[in-house]
């Protein structure tokens, strides 16, 4: 489960800067069909954060992230502290 986590934070973090930023998280909820506002996208990252700014792998971790197979085989991703 922890190499899932780190292997989804990376698809987020696209620049490789070891946080995800809230135009990061934008572009990768909309590539999934989940069209989020810039205030929805703030709080996400606000519940999630240690105050940043962004969302770093052990906050990512921490913020109630997980990972379920979908019955095609797919990932669903739920961040359930953020939502």
């Amino acid at each position: 489960m922890a190499t899932e986590l780190k292997e989804v934070f990376k698809k987020f973090n696209v620049n490789g800067n070891g946080k995800i930023s809230t135009s990061e998280l934008g572009s990768i909820m909309g590539s999934l069909g989940q069209a989020t506002s810039e205030q929805k996208l703030e709080n996400i990252i606000r519940k999630m954060d240690d105050g940043d700014g962004c969302i770093s792998l052990p906050e990512f971790k921490d913020g109630g992230t997980t990972i379920k197979m979908t019955k095609d085989g797919g990932n669903l991703i739920r961040m359930t502290k953020g939502w």
